[in-house]
């Protein structure tokens, strides 16, 4: 057993130390991997542009938005580990696609540019998480600032792609374009609906409002945009904390940037906003959108908080569960998602705002 090869010293059983830092060859490859599915965004949405077919360009929209959640972890973490090689991927990913199209279709289009502009979209989100957790932000404050700081870049890139090609932005052009868009979709939905009608002539389907349906999707427009940005932030966390994991350097993490925790503020307004939009269903007006775009909003955030709060945890010598949101929620969610998301939401909801009070009796307490 080669045992003379031992010094059965006592120092020699201490446990191995995390490492602080990533090595040279961790550093290398994940600024690779980064820039190749940077630059492989890039292509295939300009491809999916350059097809003219919208199921091709949302299937190209998607699968981006799918890779951005990994991307924007790598690039969170290369920020916090290693910032010197954080900017080779933006960088390599922006020359390489204005190059590319620019070579193959004889000069500069302001879709190369928008395209280009639009691959470093992770880099921005996994920079500004990256920063807002060196700052001291908490984890939801975080991904909130990396949801906004990527939605406002997006807005900008729309922008300048606008203003290049020598159209106008306002208020008018803008309501237009969307007034143009539901147009669109009610008269490829009535098509569609003639069609049904044809192919199956036994089911009543005259009760189907298209212009309704398609008009409160419409109103749901501005927290879908707002959801998109709040997924790929929090996603692209999640992606961070699992390469952290996965490199042992979870310990440098504080426990602000594990726990999801969320305002009893922003509580209280998803709890009002809701019931609102419950009271106001009957109606049709601005105040039943904005209800339910609030409470869409911020619906997964809290949902986010009951499921978290619901998990195994240990509270001593006892773990602690609650088995009674789980069963529910789950059993929802196979069967009714939304529903079930929102039970999650009102449970995070009463975990909020209780503890919120605790706290607050707590201090009273002390006080006394």
């Amino acid at each position: 057993m080669n045992s003379g090869n031992y010094n059965m010293n006592k120092g020699d059983f201490k446990l191995p130390l995390h490492p602080n830092s990533l090595s040279v060859a961790a550093k290398t490859v994940l600024t690779v991997i980064a820039t190749f599915l940077m630059t492989l965004c890039g292509v295939w949405n300009m491809l999916g542009i350059a097809a003219n077919n919208g199921t091709v360009l949302m299937l190209t929209g998607m699968l981006s938005m799918l890779v951005y959640f990994i991307v924007g972890g790598i690039c969170a973490l290369l920020v916090l580990e290693a910032p010197r090689l954080a900017g080779v991927p933006p960088i390599i990913s922006f020359v390489f696609i204005m190059a590319f199209f620019g070579i193959m279709n004889g000069g500069f289009r302001v879709a190369f540019l928008a395209d280009a502009l639009m691959s470093l979209f992770p880099a921005v989100g996994g920079a500004i998480l990256a920063i807002a957790m060196k700052r001291g932000a908490k984890r939801s404050g975080a991904i909130l600032a990396s949801s906004m700081g990527t939605g406002i870049f997006a807005a900008l890139v729309l922008i300048l792609s606008v203003y290049l090609a020598g159209g106008v932005i306002d208020g008018e052009s803008l309501i237009s374009v969307v007034d143009q868009a539901r147009v669109n979709l009610i008269e490829s939905f009535e098509a569609q609906l003639e069609i049904l009608k044809t192919e199956l002539p036994d089911y009543d389907l005259s009760s189907l409002d298209v212009e309704g349906t398609v008009n409160g999707v419409f109103n749901m427009l501005p927290a879908m945009l707002v959801l998109v940005f709040n997924a790929i932030a929090f996603f692209s966390n999640l992606s961070l904390l699992a390469l952290l994991r996965i490199l042992d350097l979870y310990h440098k993490l504080e426990r602000s940037d594990i726990e999801f925790k969320v305002s009893p503020v922003t509580a209280g307004v998803f709890a009002v906003s809701y019931i609102m939009a419950v009271v106001l269903a009957a109606s049709d007006n601005v105040a039943l959108a904005v209800f339910d775009n609030l409470s869409m909003i911020l619906m997964p955030a809290l949902a986010v908080v009951g499921l978290m709060d619901s998990l195994p945890r240990k509270d001593g010598n006892t773990v602690r569960v609650g088995c009674f949101p789980l069963i529910l929620s789950g059993v929802l969610m196979m069967f009714f998602p939304s529903l079930g998301v929102l039970v999650l939401a009102i449970f995070g909801t009463f975990y909020t705002l209780r503890a919120a009070w605790m706290n607050v009796k707590n201090k009273k307490e002390d006080n006394k």
